[in-house]
């Protein structure tokens, strides 16, 4: 059940990375690119450590 949780956790994660490369590139002025690809980067690292936990998790057997 947990390693669900952070598979969930993961696809959302990487949806708003991938929402904000979409925004990153509409961009004109506002937000500063700079604070778009810093949110993309967090959202992008965070994203892979959930992934990694999950996968973890899905192969400790449940004792």
């Amino acid at each position: 059940m947990i390693t669900l949780l952070f598979f969930i956790i993961s696809f959302l994660l990487f949806a708003a990375a991938i929402h904000y490369v979409m925004v990153l590139k509409r961009s004109k002025m506002y937000p500063p690119k700079t604070v778009v690809r810093k949110k993309i980067q967090t959202l992008s690292t965070f994203a892979v450590v959930s992934l990694l936990l999950g996968v973890i998790l899905l192969y400790i057997p449940a004792g």
